[in-house]
């Protein structure tokens, strides 16, 4: 404490409200003190009393006056320790003093919340906008006042859009504090509407919410800031003053609960108007470098001493990574925060593009970094309860509110990519040179990964961290080009090849080598530097036309032709290590992806095998040549890659090979941004309960998901006390570990649906799903997946159609039966290989350890293939 609030406190416990301290320079005490005490006493007697409390507190004493109540009374002399700050002078001398901030506290409910920053440039007005949203959203009524007079903004980046801005705050305040206004004279500047064109309204709705209005400062010009060096701040708060009147006026029309000042950045007049003189609670903002602390440190000790505010902080924009992490540590003791623990103490808001390049307001993908000042001012403490919440909302409009899009690869281009992307763990490994093929049952992702590197580089950048720079990725096949062979044009290449007594390996490598032709410009330079002129010339003449979108006879004649012919398949083998070469020299690389081959090589021909096991050997082959600069990446079914036999598969262990699974974080975060994309009524809601940013969800733990999803279908089972997380992504999950997203997206469609049929009246308050329409979802999940695999395997198309003769758990003499019935007689195949075959499908698992029964059907198809739950199997 330091000797001036030292000496005031003391002297407030003896003489409370009977005396005016003011302490000026060399530590000289101005003392006023009235008090009985006093009466019949000489000043030396009198001094007795004060003197050793100024010693104590280590100061000197001046100018000293002592009074009985009856000699001040003749004398006229009174003393107040009331004083309100007008300016940051007069805030250090009350300081200095000991003094505390007397606020005249007004008629009107509404919490004033000043934004501040000592700098300029760290995201104050963002901050200040993005937290209005979210309280207007949680039914507030929110009001934004511009008080960076200097350089307002407010109008700017949320517009009027019926009529352009005439004036603004500053005009209000400029009428009521320089003009005579009576019945006579009448003011002609209001908060709202016009009068036949003589009045006008400075506050106007936002446009994207119906509860936030929107006080800016005014139109700048001349007019603007003529009136803007008239006013005088210390005039703005006197008995009738025209702040006053303006907050009266705006509490009787408009009636906002929380009031948003965007105050002037620095130590300036209108800044310490807004901070010293309004705030209720204040949010300073600053970037995480030490020349900020020494600013900030004195505003935050400033307002304690004088408001008993505590400033919170908000640091903005926190860089990604380690360099961020380093910078908040060592930012923090310079700020009296801890460096390690009370995580809550700052509010960190990381780098984000969109808030970076963007003026159109709210930015929905950024909101939750906000939601903890939102939090903090609707005093929500921790993790709201749930029950609480959705309690207080209309919950058949929440439910009605939930879009689920589907986030399969042929629909992702119609929606927001960057919304429903969910990168699973496996992610990271996908970016190693050293993967070359990525494996996956059908409906786990690989086709999205797919479009994700071809077709979306920007998003593919952003999260990869750099690890794609000086990568370029090229579609060596895939749905990405029309222009390419489907599965009859391989029949007919197979036959050629044949003829031609050609390899795949020559096929998969002329056809590499076309793709980068058609992809990479600088790649005929090189074959005519490198005198490959005949294979050039054939590229530019059937190939010319790089926007042919139309696979016709002469492009499959030509491309086998580079295959069969010996002298131009060498001058493909030339040209790919020429431009490897060439890459080597800029530090670049090339990344062949290749997609859809499970549909495109007919699968169980007699050739499949070959076809793909040549592009393998191709892979193999350009790794031996020490072509680094040109990898592959293969996206392949995963039971058909059990079943590839091929020269040196050997080689593709599991530091060549990569299994996509959907782990259990990876689903519940992918449930979490499908619930929260469709809705931002629900999104609000959900980030007052626990926020998650885009970061903060790629790194939630379990638990944390957990509760993250509560809103959505629970927490938990009451009668079984079990996670409903846990329960819906088993229920989901294959006898082979395997779980499908678009399985999710299914029973989320139907678990809201039946929601929105069912009795309200005995709704869950704790939830939006309850657990029957959650049952019927998986049900219709399941059916889903039922008929996915009766598409994929058409060959077992009878044996699904009986499957039901079988129960959820059997003895392996029960299968026999169904497959001689169904199977045998229709394959070569035995049965030990059917039953392998079952497994590698996910639709069987073994059961160990058990007496009773050999074999269970996986959960997901129980219900979709209509077979009868055996008693013991978990529902």
């Amino acid at each position: 404490m330091n000797p001036s609030a030292k000496l005031y406190k003391t002297l407030e416990q003896k003489f409370q409200n009977q005396f005016e301290l003011d302490v000026g320079e060399g530590n000289f005490v101005l003392l006023t003190v009235i008090s009985d005490i006093f009466q019949g006493q000489s000043r030396a007697e009198r001094l007795r009393h004060i003197e050793p409390l100024i010693e104590q507190a280590d100061l000197q004493s001046g100018i000293v006056e002592l009074y009985t109540q009856e000699e001040a009374d003749n004398e006229g002399i009174t003393v107040s320790n009331e004083r309100t700050p007008l300016s940051w002078q007069d805030a250090i001398e009350m300081f200095s003093s000991g003094q505390k901030t007397t606020t005249r506290r007004p008629d009107h409910p509404i919490k004033r919340v000043v934004f501040y920053s000592y700098k300029g440039g760290v995201g104050r007005t963002t901050a200040l906008i993005q937290t209005a949203f979210q309280l207007a959203r949680a039914g507030k009524r929110v009001a934004v006042v511009d008080m960076d007079v200097e350089a307002p903004a407010l109008h700017t980046l949320l517009p009027p859009v019926d009529t352009p801005l005439q004036e603004g705050l500053i005009d209000y305040l400029w009428e009521r504090q320089t003009c005579l206004l009576n019945e006579q004279h009448p003011a002609k500047i209001h908060l709202s509407g016009s009068d036949q064109g003589k009045r006008t309204g400075i506050v106007y709705p936002c446009t994207n919410e119906r509860n936030l209005f929107v006080i800016p400062a005014g139109q700048i010009g001349q007019r603007y800031l003529q009136r803007l060096s008239v006013l005088s701040t210390a005039q703005l708060f006197h008995a009738d003053d025209p702040w006053h009147q303006f907050e009266q006026e705006l509490w009787d029309q408009f009636q906002p609960d929380i009031m948003l000042i965007d105050a002037r950045t620095g130590l300036n007049e209108w800044g310490g108007l807004s901070l010293l003189q309004l705030a209720d609670e204040a949010f300073i903002t600053l970037y995480p470098s030490e020349q900020n602390t020494e600013g900030v440190s004195f505003v935050q000790k400033l307002l304690k001493e004088l408001n008993g505010i505590e400033a919170k902080l908000i640091l903005s924009p926190v860089p990604e990574g380690i360099i961020g992490r380093e910078l908040v540590e060592r930012i923090k003791p310079f700020l009296g925060v801890k460096k390690h623990g009370d995580k809550d103490q700052l509010i960190q808001i990381p780098y984000h593009p969109n808030i970076a390049g963007n003026d159109t307001f709210p930015i929905e993908t950024a909101l939750p970094y906000y939601a903890g000042i939102a939090n903090t001012l609707l005093e929500v403490s921790g993790v709201e309860k749930t029950e609480t919440l959705v309690g207080q909302s209309d919950r058949l409009a929440l439910v009605k509110s939930l879009s689920f899009p589907e986030p399969d690869a042929a629909s992702i281009l119609d929606v927001d990519f960057d919304t429903l992307f969910q990168k699973t763990g496996d992610f990271e490994r996908c970016l190693d040179d050293a993967v070359w093929v990525i494996r996956g049952r059908k409906g786990t992702g690989k086709s999205t990964l797919y479009k994700l590197f071809t077709q979306h580089r920007e998003n593919a950048e952003k999260r990869s961290h750099g690890r794609l720079d000086n990568i370029e990725v090229l579609s060596a096949h895939g749905n990405k080009d029309t222009f390419r062979p489907t599965a009859d044009i391989f029949a007919q290449i197979q036959k050629k090849l044949h003829k031609g007594q050609t390899d795949w390996l020559s096929f998969w490598r002329a056809y590499a080598v076309l793709r980068i032709y058609r992809s990479c410009p600088q790649f005929s330079e090189i074959l005519k530097k490198e005198k490959l002129d005949p294979l050039l010339s054939r590229l530019k003449y059937t190939f010319k036309d790089t926007q042919d979108t139309i696979w016709a006879l002469k492009h499959t004649n030509k491309l086998t032709e580079f295959a069969v012919d010996s002298n131009l398949n060498a001058s493909c083998r030339d040209a790919l290590s020429y431009f490897n070469q060439y890459l080597q020299t800029k530090n670049q690389k090339i990344w062949l992806f290749y997609d859809d081959l499970d549909q495109d090589i007919q699968e169980d021909s007699h050739w499949q095998q070959e076809a793909l096991g040549g592009l393998m050997r191709l892979v193999y082959d350009t790794n031996n040549q020490d072509l680094y600069q040109i990898r592959f990446k293969i996206f392949l079914r995963e039971d058909i890659w059990q079943t590839l036999v091929f020269t040196n598969k050997s080689h593709f262990g599991e530091a060549r090979t990569l299994t996509l699974q959907w782990k259990k974080t990876d689903f519940f975060r992918l449930a979490y941004r499908l619930a929260m994309s469709g809705s931002s009524t629900f999104k609000t809601l959900s980030n007052r309960i626990l926020p998650l940013a885009e970061k903060d969800l790629d790194e939630a733990d379990e638990e944390t998901l957990r509760q993250a999803l509560a809103l959505l279908w629970g927490l938990t089972e009451k009668k079984k006390n079990a996670y409903i997380a846990q329960w819906v992504y088993t229920r989901l999950t294959d006898a082979s570990g395997n779980t499908y997203p678009r399985s999710l997206t299914i029973l989320l469609q139907k678990a809201r649906a039946v929601e929105l049929k069912a009795n309200q009246t005995n709704a869950p308050t704790d939830r939006l799903l309850r657990w029957s329409a959650l049952t019927k979802g998986l049900t219709a999940a399941s059916e889903e997946r039922c008929n996915a695999i009766k598409n994929e395997y058409a060959g077992l198309t009878e044996f699904f159609n009986c499957i039901g003769e079988i129960s959820s758990l059997f003895m392996s003499d029960d299968l026999e039966i169904l497959w001689k019935k169904t199977v045998k007689g229709e394959s070569n195949q035995s049965f030990d290989s059917f039953v392998k075959k079952l497994e590698n499908i996910g639709l069987i698992e073994k059961k160990k350890n058990n007496s009773k029964f050999d074999y269970a059907v996986a959960n997901l198809y129980i219900d979709g293939f209509g077979i009868k739950r055996k008693q013991g199997q978990r529902k």
